[in-house]
């Protein structure tokens, strides 16, 4: 996977991570563009966390499939726990 993606519940709103967990990018519908600059920001910033939580996922899957470190500091539980809270 070339890197991970977190979208409102519509779409309306997605940030991306690259493969490497360097931020690649938002896009915006014109319907998140109404929203007060705070609540938008908050929503952007929302998103990057769940993208880049599933891309530590990723990375942390990769590590115990290779024989490393059995601790992984996020398991897929606690992403989709994450994920829930997305209700925008």
């Amino acid at each position: 996977m070339d890197g991970y993606e977190a979208a409102s519940g519509r779409g309306e709103l997605v940030v991306s991570v690259g493969g490497d967990g360097v931020p690649l990018g938002v896009r915006l519908s014109p319907a998140v563009m109404d929203l007060p600059a705070e609540e938008l920001a908050t929503r952007i910033v929302r998103l990057n966390t769940l993208a880049h939580l599933r891309y530590q996922l990723a990375i942390d899957q990769g590590a115990r499939c290779d024989g490393g470190d059995q601790g992984a500091p996020r398991s897929a539980a606690q992403v989709a726990a994450y994920a829930r809270t997305i209700d925008f």
